[in-house]
Order: C-alpha cells, then structure tokens, then sequence
C-alpha cells in the first residue's frame, strides 16, 4: 500500500508544481487584466515597418503650345510639314510647322516609398522614456534631368526620447526621434495593444501602431505598425 502512495504522491506534486509554474507564466500582469505605467520599465527592443510618400515631378517632352500651335510656312523649307506625299514634286501651296512649348511642362506625381524602424528604448516605469537608439530604413527617387530616375537611400541612424500612459481604456506611447534623415521636431503617437504574459520581470511583449497617419502634404501619408519586447 505504501509503495502505491508515495508514487501517487509524487505525481500529484508534479502536476500541481507544473499547473503553478503555468499559471504564473500566464496569468495577467499583477493578477490584472489591466496595465499601468510601471508595468512598462526597463529597456525594450522595437521594430516597426511601414511606407510614406513624397512627391516626384518629371517633364512632358512634345506639348504643343495652346495659344499658338502650328506656324503656316512654305513646303520644303526647313521644318515646314505638308500634306503633299513624299513622292510628290509640288512644291506649292501651304505647310505649317508645330509649336511645342518650351520648356515643356512638368507633372507632380505621389509615390509610396518604403518605411522600417528598429531599436531600443529604457522606460522608467513612471511614463517616461529616458533613452534610446535605432536605425530608421527608407528609399526614395531622385532625379537630374526630369526624366530619368534612380533610387537613392534615405536612412540614418537615430537617437528617441518620449513619452507613454498606460491606461485601463488607452494605452499610448509618444516617441520624439531624431535623426539627420528625420524632419525636425517629429512625434509620432502610438496606440499600445500590451500583451498580459509575464515572466516576473514585466510585460515580454507589446503591439503599437500609429494612432493616426503622419500627413505628408500633397503625398501618401506615413504610417508604422509593430511591436516591442522586453529585454
């Protein structure tokens, strides 16, 4: 009898330890289903992708000229065009020659161009981010002549403050990058969709997307989406 309980008792142990150790990888931050900012502190790994947009304008070679599209002339004189076929020895009569604007006009045409951003940021626990560092990836075209067009890289390194607020209803982070490649002084709102998984140490993983398209004037406008992990 005794040979048959300490096995059961061992195995009644082992499912109870392995149901434990479960439930506490799983089980909401702080036995919540909420988020606050301390949930979030520490230093965390990022990445985001996405496109934006610019303008492109290139030349519309062979437009005639609206107020003035042909010119009559004498056939056979330099340029002059007539209705005569070629074969045709009349020399008389009328032709007239096309005026094309110059310079020809330009068109402005919206491009998409890709977007992708990965780094680290340290937060405080308390709604700040103090640090952080990343590569931003972006391409674009680029031109001399108006009409041939080569594609031109656009990334550099960036450094990131901002901040965040983790709430029961919304959950946003702010960040503040900057970067040769960055126009100046932009911010960027994210809204947070945090995961509830945790190893002791705070949230393991997160989901943050813009919460409104960047507008770029006159184009397509930017936006990213990814997540962040904890490190």
């Amino acid at each position: 009898m005794k040979r048959l309980i300490l096995p059961g008792l061992i195995l009644v142990a082992s499912f109870g330890a392995f149901v434990w150790v479960t439930g506490e990888f799983l089980r909401p931050v702080h036995g919540q289903g909420t988020l606050s900012n301390a949930d979030i502190v520490g230093s965390y790994a990022f990445n985001l992708v996405g496109s934006g947009g610019e303008r492109i304008q290139f030349f519309v070679p062979g437009t005639l000229n609206q107020g003035n599209p042909v010119t009559l002339c004498t056939p056979g004189s330099l340029g002059c065009i007539t209705t005569d076929p070629p074969e045709s020895a009349n020399t008389s009569g009328t032709g007239y020659i096309l005026n094309f604007v110059s310079p020809g006009p330009t068109l402005t045409f919206p491009i998409v161009e890709p977007r992708s951003l990965a780094g680290t940021f340290v937060s405080d626990g308390a709604g700040n981010i103090t640090s952080g560092s990343g590569f931003v990836f972006s391409q674009g075209l680029q031109t001399t002549d108006g009409s041939n067009y080569t594609v031109v890289d656009k990334s550099c390194n960036f450094t990131v403050t901002g901040t965040y607020s983790i709430t029961s209803a919304t959950s946003t982070m702010t960040l503040n990058p900057v970067g040769p490649c960055i126009p100046p002084g932009l911010t960027a709102t994210f809204n947070l969709l945090p995961g509830n998984a945790e190893r002791r140490d705070g949230v393991e993983f997160g989901v943050m997307h813009l919460s409104s398209p960047i507008v770029n004037s006159g184009t397509f406008s930017s936006f990213l989406n990814g997540s962040f992990f904890k490190q």
